[in-house]
């Protein structure tokens, strides 16, 4: 573990030397992942896989919250 400042250790900082990966190649591949694991193309697929309108109109809230919330932050 690098830093002693406990504000640091969220998932979007790197705290930890790895062996083979500089942090920034790490950093840039946490990056990319995020990209696409929130990706819009990902994020309706995972809804409209919900059974009905209820539950795929429920999971496009909950991520459009979450989004703003990230936003708001400085998070995403």
């Amino acid at each position: 573990m690098l830093p002693d400042d406990w504000s640091k250790y969220y998932t979007r900082t790197v705290v930890y030397r790895t062996y083979g990966l500089t942090a920034e190649e790490l950093k840039q591949g946490y990056d990319w992942a995020c990209r696409e694991f929130y990706s819009w193309d990902n994020i309706l697929k995972a809804s409209f896989g919900h059974d009905n309108l209820q539950q795929q109109l429920a999971h496009l809230f909950f991520i459009w919250v979450v989004g703003r919330s990230l936003n708001r932050f400085g998070l995403s």
